[in-house]
């Protein structure tokens, strides 16, 4: 898979920095495999209704992220509209997913992940709000995220692992804690084939196919299903 993903980068080797507001970069590969880009800080007033416009025109087969974070409400709008339109989402190290990120990357319908590649801390308050504003904030956010977290099937113990860790620092996660968190899935169609190999009778060795490569394991695009809201 390192292989693999090393390729990826090369794709995305003319990305612009990091800059405020998300904007949308759609990446090619040499294989057609479809990268669409998300880059920049999830702000309070985001259309984040242009995503499925985005989808919809480009069929991506994974959603990246280059982003410190944001807006944490903001970010969970932009995870549950992901899984909405069921794509999925892939993040190298090479490019930045953090703080809030974190949480719009679970909303993708299948994860996958490179060690190191997702970070998570506290959220922060400016010094000019009163320490009674910043609590209920903190207990509201803290709701929110929780009820999300539980809706994307992620282990509530990743928010508790990000209050753990300074606003002025940031806890990168390893490819083993993602896994137990359900921060990165394995792919699906290999889940249900197991569960039903173990429902089922023994399986003859002798019949069982060579094992996909990693490459063509990787998740592909999946067809967008179209919206039935109103909203631009």
């Amino acid at each position: 898979m390192r292989q693999f993903l090393a390729g990826l980068v090369v794709a995305a080797v003319a990305v612009s920095p990091v800059q405020a507001a998300i904007t949308y970069e759609r990446l090619t590969g040499d294989d057609g495999f479809k990268i669409l880009l998300l880059s920049g800080e999830f702000e309070a007033d985001e259309n984040v209704g242009k995503l499925e416009t985005e989808v919809s025109a480009f069929e991506p087969d994974v959603i990246m992220f280059d982003s410190p974070g944001g807006i944490i409400t903001t970010a969970l709008e932009y995870g549950r509209l992901i899984r909405k339109l069921e794509v999925n989402t892939l993040q190298l190290r090479s490019h930045l997913c953090a703080s809030a990120c974190a949480f719009a990357f679970v909303g993708g319908y299948e994860r996958h992940a490179e060690a190191g590649a997702i970070g998570v801390h506290q959220s922060w308050f400016p010094d000019d709000v009163k320490t009674s504003e910043a609590v209920a904030g903190i207990q509201e956010v803290t709701a929110d995220v929780m009820a999300y977290l539980m809706e994307m099937e992620v282990d509530t113990k990743l928010l508790q692992l990000s209050m753990t860790t300074g606003s002025d620092d940031m806890r990168y996660l390893t490819v083993q804690e993602m896994t137990e968190l359900g921060v990165i899935t394995p792919m699906r169609e290999d889940a249900e084939q197991s569960a039903g190999t173990e429902a089922d009778e023994p399986v003859d060795d002798t019949q069982v196919e060579a094992e996909e490569p990693v490459e063509e394991s990787l998740p592909r695009r999946r067809k967008v299903k179209p919206s039935t809201s109103t909203d631009g």
